[in-house]
């Protein structure tokens, strides 16, 4: 896979993914669409966990790695405006932390937010 930085160039989770593809001597991608969006609910260090994992699995497709404004559940906001910003989406990964909730009441909440 390929790490692209998507957002503001310069938030953090930009400046980071950069810094790493740079760092990891990553190819660029050329004009390929991006059909898949890692989205983080806190920011950094999953940027650069993100970026890192992203290069061990080599290959040609490009994904995009953002951080919204919002944090932790609030970030599934972020999926709905992905999604009319590209026709050309297929798979989204949503990373947060379980922090001190039960995975069952985490389920809950994602599943009432995404309704």
């Amino acid at each position: 896979m390929i790490s692209f930085p998507l957002g503001d160039p310069r938030s953090r989770t930009y400046i980071n993914v950069t810094k790493w593809i740079r760092r990891l001597r990553m190819k660029t991608p050329i004009k390929q669409r991006i059909t898949k969006v890692i989205i983080l609910g806190n920011g950094s260090p999953d940027d650069i966990v993100m970026t890192i994992l992203t290069h061990k699995f080599n290959g040609t497709t490009v994904v995009g790695i953002c951080k919204p404004e919002y944090l932790r559940m609030e970030t599934i906001r972020a999926i709905k405006s992905i999604i009319t910003a590209s026709t050309d989406i297929r798979k989204i990964l949503l990373v947060i932390y379980q922090e001190t909730q039960k995975l069952s009441e985490l389920k809950q909440e994602l599943e009432r937010k995404m309704s």
